[in-house]
């Protein structure tokens, strides 16, 4: 994949190609930042495979319903879990609800405001549960690596620093419907696989970057 520094970059050629444009060196800076944000929009939307872990197995401690493991550097928000599997059952468990009064004949997970995320529900239950979860990156450096596409994060971070600029409605346009094509085509990529990518119906960039 590639670094944070060179997206921008990328970003930037792209920029300097369009005619009536004009990208000045004090630009990187509001790139990297718009860049920031089309990185989180799509990372919250869907479940990207080098940031995903699947059926990781913890320890439950059988006493407030957490697992013994720190899940500081793995589970970050209770967003990023996709399932909880007590054991080696198939189903996952479901979020307790908040009109139950204690979950004594049934198991839940429930999430807690604290660095372990979740518990489960009993607290009092023991052995294991399988989870699935993504880990979402700290804000970038320069010379991190970006595990998420090359051409959708250039266009959308292009799309956007155009999007207010009326001197340029072809570039707008262009950027805008070669951010939609491409991420259309990771979707349906992502769908052919056992794990599906992603809401078929909906896209952040078309739901909420065209608003």
């Amino acid at each position: 994949m590639t670094t944070f520094s060179e997206l921008i970059r990328k970003t930037l050629v792209e920029l300097r190609q369009e005619p009536g444009i004009s990208v000045q060196q004090y630009s990187e800076d509001v790139i990297a930042a718009i860049l920031q944000r089309q990185f989180n929009i799509f990372f919250d939307h869907y479940w990207w495979p080098r940031y995903t872990t699947n059926r990781a197995q913890f320890i439950l401690n059988g006493v407030d319903g957490r697992v013994t493991t720190d899940l500081r550097d793995k589970i970050k928000r209770a967003d990023d879990i996709r399932s909880i599997w007590y054991q080696s059952e198939n189903t996952p468990l479901p979020a307790f609800p908040s009109h139950v009064n204690g979950g004594n004949y049934r198991m839940f997970y429930d999430t807690v405001p604290d660095s372990q995320i979740f518990k489960i529900v009993p607290e009092n239950t023991t052995g294991y549960v399988t989870v699935s979860y993504r880990t979402k990156p700290k804000d970038f450096a320069p010379n991190d690596e970006v595990f998420l596409d090359d051409d959708l994060l250039v266009c959308a971070t292009a799309f956007n620093y155009l999007a207010d600029d009326e001197d340029s409605p072809n570039a707008v346009k262009k950027f805008m419907e070669a951010t939609a094509k491409r991420e259309a085509q990771l979707r349906e990529a992502m769908n052919r696989g056992p794990i599906p990518f992603g809401a078929p119906a909906m896209s952040p960039f078309t739901s909420w970057m065209t608003n």
